[in-house]
């Protein structure tokens, strides 16, 4: 059966904003479409727990009209629990879905999850496969370029999983040019990119070391990738007199607790302590000005403190 992947339709090089853990929630997806990403991308959802209800991942589901085209990235590593959550995705309106396997975070790896199921690439196109016939919807998948075997040098490569993949009908592959030992720091592998972009039988997002819009001209010339995920750290941010802030992540210690916050502005503010004030209630153009810390929330729930900081602007 032929999917109608949107994303064929979308003038390329497509700006796609990925998806980041405790970042990419609703409003901040309707913010960045607001300011020029032509696709957005959901935090990480555990399968797991859309399975089994729960509350707080079924709340990631929210979604308004205004993000579409929106794809919900799930996560996990067990096939048989793959159709109810995708049911649940579907139900929540979302345009695709995304499978993660290129995660390096320690929590995600210490489960086996992530870039590490590269590892087991039978499992790989089962979880593929099981969501494929879970749904009409396009599916992607998001990787990076390699990862060592278990207590060995040799690497499993993005070669490999293409070529495990091969029969399914994957639409899309999102490839992070960098390698699981190396994280999110050192030079992209633009060489592995280019070869994927000619072996892989579909759309391949180009991911990982922009910092800039050079830097996305950089990694269209030198990789042919048809889509850049250049608003990772470039997203602008709508201030008065069309300023544009850049927004990058950082961690920080509130209360003994480390968290994630996103970082606005030359200053590079943590969002918990900035709001927004809005020149009308149906667009997302208006000033940024700095608030007060709210610490308990943001060790808590830091976009959750961010909204807070937003509403009280308005």
């Amino acid at each position: 059966m032929a999917v109608d992947n949107f994303l064929t339709k979308c003038k390329k090089p497509i700006l796609v904003l990925a998806p980041l853990a405790g970042i990419t929630d609703s409003a901040f997806r309707a913010l960045a479409r607001g300011n020029g990403a032509d696709v957005v991308y959901s935090e990480m959802t555990s399968i797991d727990a859309l399975y089994y209800n729960s509350e707080k991942t079924l709340s990631m589901l929210q979604l308004m009209k205004k993000e579409q085209p929106a794809v919900l990235q799930l996560f996990g590593k067990r096939p048989e629990l793959v159709k109810k959550a995708v049911e649940a995705v579907e139900q929540a309106g979302f345009a695709g879905i995304d499978l993660n396997f290129g995660c390096p975070a320690r929590k995600v790896v210490a489960h086996e999850g992530g870039i590490t199921l590269l590892r087991d690439l039978n499992l790989c196109r089962e979880l593929v496969a099981a969501v494929c016939e879970a749904t009409k919807l396009p599916v992607s998948v998001k990787t990076r370029v390699s990862i060592n075997k278990k207590n060995s040098d040799e690497k499993i490569t993005v070669f490999d999983f293409i070529d495990a993949l091969k029969g399914l009908p994957v639409t899309t592959l999102m490839l992070h040019g960098r390698t699981y030992e190396q994280g999110f720091v050192g030079e992209i592998d633009f060489d592995v990119m280019k070869l994927a972009k000619e072996k892989f039988n579909g759309i391949v997002i180009g991911n990982g070391g922009i910092n800039s819009p050079e830097d996305a001209k950089k990694m269209l010339d030198l990789t042919g990738v048809d889509i850049q995920k250049a608003v990772i750290d470039v997203l602008a941010h709508p201030t008065v007199a069309s300023k544009r802030f850049l927004v990058t992540i950082g961690d920080r210690t509130v209360g003994g607790l480390t968290h994630r916050d996103q970082m606005v502005g030359p200053c590079q503010v943590p969002v918990a302590d900035c709001a927004v004030t809005l020149a009308d209630y149906a667009g997302v153009k208006g000033e940024a000005m700095s608030m007060g810390e709210r610490t308990p929330l943001a060790a808590i729930d830091a976009a959750a403190s961010g909204r807070m900081a937003v509403a009280e602007a308005i």
